[in-house]
């Protein structure tokens, strides 16, 4: 077996059109015969990943004044300290962090195929329900 590498060149070409505008065109040179395979398999496991919805996938950020030792939640208009973390009566998880507060909602935004969600907003909890017991949903982001 040969090694057959596949090489784009790396180069730079400058031109200019007929309205005296200079264009620079950029090559990138990338040889993938000399890419391991195991390297090739990391960078895809990696991209594929980066793909997946975290947990958390519905936050929001608010950014403090400097120098406050507090975050107000605008839910239920609660004071909370620097450095404290709390549940709203949204059931969203927050954080007050010097210079930032976050909050995240607990709950997944989508399941398996047939599955629904019940959520409960009184205990802040949620149930998977599939039409066919016998069968698990999965929950997702």
């Amino acid at each position: 077996m040969g090694n057959s590498a596949q090489a784009v060149t790396l180069g730079q070409d400058r031109t200019e059109d007929s309205r005296g505008h200079r264009f620079q065109t950029l090559e990138c040179s990338l040889e993938l015969g000399k890419m391991s395979m195991l390297k090739w398999s990391v960078f895809v496991v990696f991209f594929l990943l980066a793909l997946v919805p975290v947990s958390n996938a519905a936050c929001w950020q608010k950014i403090l004044k400097p120098g406050v030792t507090h975050c107000q939640d605008d839910l239920d208009k609660t004071w909370h300290p620097v450095g404290s973390s709390w549940i709203n009566k949204q059931c969203l998880r927050c954080e007050c962090k010097d210079g930032h507060m976050t909050c995240c909602h607990r709950w997944p935004t989508s399941v398996s195929g047939g599955c629904t969600i019940k959520y409960d907003h009184q205990t802040c909890t949620y149930e998977l329900i599939y039409p066919d017991k016998s069968l698990p949903c999965r929950a997702i982001g």
